[in-house]
């Protein structure tokens, strides 16, 4: 996170396809130019092969699937679900802000 506490990207790479192989060299590229720092947290998309190559590159990080991803993959499986969830997630904000006075 920057001093705004906003995330930003470290390294990116194009490839032919997203394989195994792929991400491992990715992950040891990244892992040379940025060591094991102390509370490294790894946040993707579920691409096949990456938890598994995270976890043997990086077994120190703690590593999350990115929520917007993990929305868009919901709705994709579950179709007809979308208003139900932005309904509840209104409801919620709505909730909090009627607590906190906003």
């Amino acid at each position: 996170m920057d001093g705004h506490n906003w995330l930003y990207h470290l390294a990116f790479d194009i490839f032919d396809s997203e394989t195994e192989n792929n991400w491992k060299w990715f992950m040891q590229q990244l892992h040379k130019a940025i060591g094991t720092p102390n509370g490294l947290v790894i946040y993707t998309d579920a691409c096949k092969g990456l938890g598994t190559t995270v976890g043997a590159v990086f077994p120190q990080a703690e590593y999350r699937e990115c929520m917007r991803h993990m929305y868009s993959n919901f709705i994709k499986h579950y179709q007809g679900m979308s208003s139900l969830i932005t309904c509840t997630l209104q409801q919620e904000v709505t909730q909090k802000n009627s607590l906190s006075g906003t």
